[in-house]
Protein backbone atom coordinates (compact mmCIF):
# COMPACT_ATOMS: atom_id res chain seq x y z
CA UNK A 1 0.00 0.00 0.00
CA UNK A 2 1.44 3.32 -1.04
CA UNK A 3 -1.35 5.65 0.15
CA UNK A 4 -5.02 5.57 1.03
CA UNK A 5 -6.68 3.51 -1.71
CA UNK A 6 -3.38 2.81 -3.50
CA UNK A 7 -2.91 -0.96 -3.18
CA UNK A 8 -0.49 -2.67 -5.57
CA UNK A 9 0.52 -6.24 -6.27
CA UNK A 10 4.26 -6.33 -6.82
CA UNK A 11 7.04 -8.84 -7.22
CA UNK A 12 9.48 -8.73 -4.31
CA UNK A 13 12.70 -10.60 -3.56
CA UNK A 14 12.29 -14.09 -2.14
CA UNK A 15 12.53 -14.34 1.63
CA UNK A 16 15.70 -15.79 3.11
CA UNK A 17 17.10 -16.54 6.53
CA UNK A 18 18.84 -13.59 8.17
CA UNK A 19 19.09 -14.61 11.82
CA UNK A 20 19.63 -18.17 13.12
CA UNK A 21 16.19 -17.89 14.78
CA UNK A 22 14.37 -17.10 11.49
CA UNK A 23 12.14 -19.35 9.42
CA UNK A 24 10.99 -18.96 5.83
CA UNK A 25 7.31 -19.78 5.38
CA UNK A 26 5.68 -20.47 2.00
CA UNK A 27 2.19 -18.98 2.39
CA UNK A 28 -0.53 -21.34 1.18
CA UNK A 29 -3.62 -19.48 2.46
CA UNK A 30 -4.01 -15.87 3.56
CA UNK A 31 -6.75 -13.59 4.83
CA UNK A 32 -7.36 -9.89 5.02
CA UNK A 33 -7.73 -8.68 8.60
CA UNK A 34 -9.56 -5.55 9.64
CA UNK A 35 -6.25 -4.00 10.64
CA UNK A 36 -5.05 -4.43 7.04
CA UNK A 37 -7.95 -2.21 6.00
CA UNK A 38 -7.54 0.58 8.56
CA UNK A 39 -4.97 2.50 6.49
CA UNK A 40 -6.99 2.01 3.27
CA UNK A 41 -8.90 5.26 3.80
CA UNK A 42 -6.37 7.31 5.73
CA UNK A 43 -2.76 6.27 5.03
CA UNK A 44 -0.42 9.10 4.16
CA UNK A 45 1.48 8.58 0.88
CA UNK A 46 4.85 6.83 1.18
CA UNK A 47 7.68 6.53 -1.32
CA UNK A 48 8.40 2.84 -0.78
CA UNK A 49 5.00 1.57 0.24
CA UNK A 50 4.08 -0.74 3.09
CA UNK A 51 3.44 -4.46 2.83
CA UNK A 52 0.04 -5.64 3.95
CA UNK A 53 -1.07 -8.88 5.51
CA UNK A 54 -0.08 -10.81 8.57
CA UNK A 55 -2.62 -13.62 9.00
CA UNK A 56 -1.76 -16.75 7.05
CA UNK A 57 -1.23 -20.49 6.99
CA UNK A 58 1.84 -21.93 5.31
CA UNK A 59 4.58 -24.51 5.21
CA UNK A 60 8.07 -23.93 6.57
CA UNK A 61 10.57 -24.09 3.71
CA UNK A 62 13.69 -23.31 5.73
CA UNK A 63 14.61 -22.85 9.38
CA UNK A 64 17.65 -21.29 11.02
CA UNK A 65 20.07 -23.33 13.10
CA UNK A 66 18.64 -22.06 16.42
CA UNK A 67 14.99 -22.88 15.62
CA UNK A 68 13.95 -25.74 17.90
CA UNK A 69 10.15 -26.02 17.85
CA UNK A 70 9.40 -26.29 14.10
CA UNK A 71 11.19 -27.67 11.07
CA UNK A 72 11.04 -27.60 7.26
CA UNK A 73 7.79 -29.17 6.08
CA UNK A 74 5.75 -28.21 9.17
CA UNK A 75 2.38 -26.52 8.67
CA UNK A 76 2.20 -23.26 10.64
CA UNK A 77 -0.19 -20.37 11.13
CA UNK A 78 0.31 -16.71 11.93
CA UNK A 79 -2.53 -15.10 13.89
CA UNK A 80 -3.12 -11.38 14.43
CA UNK A 81 -1.03 -11.32 17.60
CA UNK A 82 2.11 -13.40 17.38
CA UNK A 83 4.81 -14.17 19.90
CA UNK A 84 8.38 -15.32 19.68
CA UNK A 85 8.16 -17.87 22.50
CA UNK A 86 11.37 -16.68 24.17
CA UNK A 87 10.56 -13.65 26.33
CA UNK A 88 9.56 -13.86 30.00
CA UNK A 89 5.85 -13.49 29.20
CA UNK A 90 5.91 -16.22 26.53
CA UNK A 91 7.71 -18.64 28.83
CA UNK A 92 4.97 -18.05 31.43
CA UNK A 93 2.23 -18.84 28.88
CA UNK A 94 1.25 -15.20 28.30
CA UNK A 95 2.01 -15.08 24.57
CA UNK A 96 -0.38 -12.16 23.95
CA UNK A 97 1.94 -10.06 26.14
CA UNK A 98 5.11 -10.92 24.20
CA UNK A 99 7.54 -8.00 24.27
CA UNK A 100 8.39 -8.63 20.61
CA UNK A 101 4.86 -8.97 19.24
CA UNK A 102 3.33 -6.96 16.41
CA UNK A 103 0.98 -5.25 18.90
CA UNK A 104 3.85 -4.06 21.05
CA UNK A 105 5.96 -3.05 18.01
CA UNK A 106 3.15 -0.86 16.65
CA UNK A 107 2.53 0.71 20.05
CA UNK A 108 6.25 1.43 20.45
CA UNK A 109 6.73 -0.97 23.38
CA UNK A 110 8.44 -3.84 21.54
CA UNK A 111 11.71 -4.54 19.80
CA UNK A 112 10.58 -6.78 16.95
CA UNK A 113 12.33 -6.36 13.67
CA UNK A 114 11.00 -6.79 10.19
CA UNK A 115 13.08 -7.64 7.16
CA UNK A 116 10.46 -6.64 4.68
Amino acid sequence: MYAAGDVRVESVPDAHLVEPTDVVVRVTRAAICGSDLWPYKAMEPTEGGRRMGHEFIGVIDDAGDEVRTVKAGDLVGSPFLFSDGTCTFCREGLQTSCVRSRHRRRSGRGRARSTG
